[in-house]
């Protein structure tokens, strides 16, 4: 039998799913935040890009009055989005950009209006890049040495081949940071945060270790205008005078992004964090506080990234914080937001609360969003978190019968308000609830709250989430509470191949089920009969047991992908959605027997499995409204009507 082309078998499944699903309705409904990857980037009057990971890569050609997505052709060969870790400019063309992805390095010659993939590389996780300050066509790339070991590589032909470099970079354990001095195109610097900074003078050829450079660098910032001078961040911010022999302290902060005044070579703008903005006029050799931004715009991170583009009229400042992107025209006195658009949040969860409302919890932001009746617009209900803990909310839930009561799980632990987030308290000792935290009120009691995460096990709280409990530990990744019964729960493992648990005593105790191997990302009891549980393989299908877990049978027939996204049942209907990884949106109405796909366009590109964990809730008001979470939010409408014709 004649095997297809991977090419042409795509297209083929691409062209077959969307003639089913092309009457469904996709939109992106996520918070107008998100924190920047990267410095902005300009080229003509007004043009400004921002990168914000998997959220997403943005253009404003209005100086960020209005802002839009810039991914096309920024996919992967599984026709979904590669995640844009960060994104580098040809100084001498600014129209010529490259993505540093997951899946290898992308070009773009006209400001991100399109993207095509390169030559492929032994490694495609890659970390960062840099090009050459006076040739658009020589960029350097380096993967993140997590797959294979850590390669350095090198294109003079704008990406059509690449020659392996960097000798002497055999030491590198955790490369973070590679950049080209904008003063010399053969000074290459290299940032590892374990072992140091390194640079070399001959086009990345061989480094040398700077060995008086400080310890565990974040940044490495070349001077844009003078040869030799360059400032590395750590504990603080060090300048070096001599290519990097000797370093001074110049400012008691971390700097994330430094900016030069395009209309005086010798003052520099330091984006310092909850420090807030810094400026030298000496060219980095001192710094003072500068520009009268408010503290409660600063958000968890701070200033995050600065950019300076010059006007007839002078200079427009640009600055990204943990509440988003703002706009100077006064010489950074005062500053507006400029938020249209920017659809840039990185998202954990999602959830409704009893009120209706969609909660939306974001990485690097402002930790907790709540939507307002307005689509698509949202109010903050996570800025009240300690700082640590509002960066990177992983997991909510919502209590079932009072609007104001949530639960988060976050880096530093599961934290609880009973005001709508006007005030939060730690209800668990402070721990680490990562990428794979997520947390379920009983739908029948109040009062049971359980929590899963990276290292705790399964956390249960029987007074509201005011105070938890811990049952074992383990990495689990999934939770779903019986409906009828608050003391029986069920848990699927995440990364050790464990299968499903079950609880009958409140989370006390744990047993197996019968799936007692696999890795699971979601998990749902139909609200009206408790014996039928469905699970969610996190790179598998869908199985569903017909007698509370006892046992279980494959029920994915008519789904695509490489794993299950999400999972959820709308209560009042019984229908069930699952969000496929690298498949789309998929609806089944016979209990999972059979599955049709809904929306395989939009929610298919954003189904990346590396760019994050995936969140799918429906909303429990409008049947048919689904809302899917990863990279910003998206809301798709599932016409039934039309699907019925």
């Amino acid at each position: 039998m004649r095997t297809l082309p991977r090419s042409v078998l795509f297209i083929t499944l691409g062209l077959a799913i969307g003639a089913q699903s092309a009457r469904a309705e996709a939109r992106d409904v996520g918070p107008e935040a998100g924190a920047l990857f990267n410095t902005f980037l300009f080229r003509g009057p007004g043009e400004v890009l921002g990168v914000s990971g998997r959220g997403g890569t943005f253009v404003t050609n209005s100086r960020g009055e209005r802002w839009h997505r810039s991914t096309r052709g920024l996919v992967n060969a599984a026709g979904v989005e590669a995640f844009n870790f960060n994104t580098c400019q040809a100084r001498s063309s600014p129209s010529i950009l490259y993505a540093v992805t997951g899946d290898g390095l992308f070009r773009s010659d006209d400001f991100a209006g399109r993207w095509t993939p390169l030559a492929p590389l032994p490694d495609p996780a890659l970390a960062a890049c840099d090009v050459d300050p006076r040739d658009p066509n020589v960029v350097y790339t380096m993967n993140q040495g997590l797959i294979t070991p850590f390669q350095l590589f090198k294109t003079t032909d704008g990406g059509r081949s690449f020659a392996v470099v960097g000798a002497g970079l055999q030491a590198l354990e955790n490369p973070i940071l590679l950049i080209v001095a904008p003063t010399d195109p053969d000074t290459v610097y290299i940032a590892d945060f374990l072992t140091g900074t390194y640079v070399s003078h001959d086009g990345g050829l061989t480094f040398a270790r700077l060995g008086n450079a400080p310890d565990f660098p974040l940044r490495v910032i070349p001077s844009p205008n003078v040869d030799g001078t360059l400032f590395v961040t750590a504990d603080a911010t060090y300048r070096s005078v001599d290519g990097g022999a000797t370093f001074g302290r110049v400012l008691d902060a971390f700097v994330s992004d430094l900016a030069l005044d395009p209309l005086d070579g010798f003052v520099l703008y330091a984006a310092a964090g909850l420090a807030g903005l810094f400026r030298s006029e000496d060219n980095g050799k001192t710094f003072t506080p500068f520009s009268g931004f408010p503290a409660d715009q600063l958000g968890s991170i701070g200033a995050n990234a600065i950019g300076i583009q010059a006007t007839k009229k002078g200079s427009t400042f640009y600055l990204n914080t943990g509440h988003g992107n703002f706009r100077s025209d006064d010489g950074a006195r005062t500053f507006v937001p400029i938020e249209r658009g920017y659809r840039g949040a990185q998202v954990g969860d999602l959830a409704f609360d009893s009120a209706g409302r969609l909660l939306v919890p974001v990485f690097n932001s402002a930790g907790l969003f709540r939507a307002l009746r307005q689509p698509g617009k949202y109010e903050i209900a996570g800025d009240a978190l300690p700082d640590d803990s509002e960066q990177q909310v992983e997991a909510i839930a919502a209590s079932p019968d009072d609007p104001d009561v949530y639960v988060v799980a976050t880096l530093g632990g599961i934290f609880l308000t009973t005001d709508g987030g006007a005030s939060w308290t730690l209800s668990s000792e402070p721990g680490f609830f990562g990428p794979s935290s997520r947390a379920a009120f009983a739908p029948s009691d109040g009062q049971k709250v359980y929590v899963v995460g990276s290292f705790g096990g399964l956390s249960w709280s029987v007074d509201g989430g005011h105070s938890f409990a811990s049952t074992g530990r383990g990495r689990f990744g999934s939770v779903a509470v019986d409906p009828s019964n608050g003391d029986t729960v069920y848990a699927g493992d995440w990364a050790n191949n464990r299968g499903v648990f079950k609880s009958t005593d409140g989370g006390r105790t744990l047993q197996a089920t019968g799936l007692t191997t696999g890795n699971f990302s979601a998990l749902a009891v139909d609200p009206q009969d408790s014996n039928v549980v469905h699970a969610g393989h996190r790179t598998g299908s869908v199985f569903r047991s017909l007698d509370a877990g006892a046992t279980f049978a494959p029920s994915g027939t008519g789904l695509a992908g490489a794993g299950v996204m999400g999972l959820a049942i709308e209560p009042t209907t019984r229908r069930l959605y699952a969000w496929m990884s690298s498949g789309g949106l998929f609806r089944s109405d016979d209990g999972a027997t059979t599955w049709t796909p809904v929306e395989t366009r939009e929610a298919r590109l954003r189904s990346g499995l590396t760019a994050g964990r995936g969140a799918l809730a429906i909303d429990p008001a409008q049947p048919g409204h689904v809302f899917l979470g990863n990279g910003s939010v998206l809301e798709v409408h599932d016409d039934l009507e039309a699907h019925d014709d």
